[in-house]
């Protein structure tokens, strides 16, 4: 289409029409090198991805268990150790989970999980090891 307007046209009209040729040439040029650079980078992630282990939705849902504890858990140290309490907002979010926050027979903050098996652990977060 702009070939044919081209070789009607004359003088500046003509010059503006092969720079919009060309323009949409290199540009199409461009997009194709993008595509292909696209491409091989969604390869090396599919690569990647392949070579992680299998996991079930199971595995996930333990693994953001674990994840949250340690999480909540080192956000409670945190605070004891700057402010010396815990936030209730960080207690709230640890009784969701199944971890009560108290003070032990001496008075530190610590925190009681009860496991399936029906045993208990038991954290002081003032230890520093």
């Amino acid at each position: 289409m702009i070939q044919e307007a081209k070789n009607s046209a004359d003088g500046f009209e003509r010059q503006r029409l092969e720079i919009d040729r060309e323009e949409k040439q290199f540009h199409l040029d461009e997009e194709v090198k993008l595509i292909a650079d696209c491409y091989i980078e969604i390869k090396v992630y599919e690569n990647i991805l392949n070579q992680l282990p299998g996991f079930t939705r199971a595995d996930f849902e333990n693994g953001e268990a674990i994840y949250w504890e340690k999480k909540l858990l080192a956000d409670m140290k945190r605070e004891v150790i700057s402010g010396g309490g815990v936030k209730t907002d960080t207690m709230q979010s640890l009784e969701q989970i199944g971890i009560k926050v108290g003070r032990n027979e001496n008075g530190e903050i610590a925190y009681i999980k009860e496991e399936k098996n029906g045993n208990f652990l038991c954290f002081n977060p003032t230890d520093n090891d």
